[in-house]
């Protein structure tokens, strides 16, 4: 269970570590806003923290989270957390996380096992 919430409850774009994918349930929200980002240049990415330098890089999928549903997330890929109105508390989910095994890939074992 991972409970964040970023500074005026924005996380910057940014890579995770030892994870490439994880299934993702939301426990607890604020409707933020999740952006997922494409590179546009090479840069070094910025500390511990796998930040991304904004300046090389552009937006390329957004979604709000539903609460209380599954999902597959790519935590390889560029991602930053916005609010979309003022946030009152921290954003709490359970995660099952994966390392080595690409979103894609997840989704295929999930799928092949339903079948």
């Amino acid at each position: 269970i991972q409970s964040k919430k970023g500074v005026n409850g924005i996380i910057a774009p940014h890579r995770d570590h030892a994870r490439t994918t994880s299934l993702f349930f939301l426990l607890e929200s604020n409707n933020e806003e999740t952006v997922w980002w494409e590179k546009t240049g090479d840069f070094e990415e910025f500390d511990f923290f796998r930040f991304a330098d904004v300046t090389k890089i552009k937006r390329a999928h957004s979604e709000i989270i539903k609460q209380n549903r599954w999902y597959i997330f790519n935590n390889a890929e560029y991602h930053s957390v916005h609010p979309t109105e003022p946030s009152q508390g921290p954003r709490t989910t359970l995660c099952i996380e994966f390392d080595g095994v690409s979103a894609d890939e997840l989704n295929s074992l999930i799928n092949n096992e339903k079948h």
